[in-house]
């Protein structure tokens, strides 16, 4: 993107809806990646080539999180 960086785009996302999920989609190597490539990161990132199948894989996990955590925030 020519104005900013996906993680740029992200943070902005974030603070405009603090609940919203990010999946990084990269075909660069780890050491380009920085932070993201963290195994204790808690972004989620998928490096490509993947097959679809692990696409839709990770996409249930974010939501089964973000249902997790709003429904831990409903309780009271």
């Amino acid at each position: 993107m020519p104005q900013m960086s996906g993680p740029e785009l992200a943070k902005r996302l974030k603070e405009a809806r603090a609940e919203i999920q990010v999946l990084y989609m990269s075909g660069y190597t780890d050491d380009k990646l920085g932070d993201l490539s963290e195994p204790d990161s808690e972004l989620a990132l998928m490096q490509k080539p993947f097959y679809i199948g692990e696409l839709v894989r990770k996409i249930r996990e974010l939501l089964q999180l973000q249902s997790a955590a709003g429904s831990l925030g409903t309780e009271g």
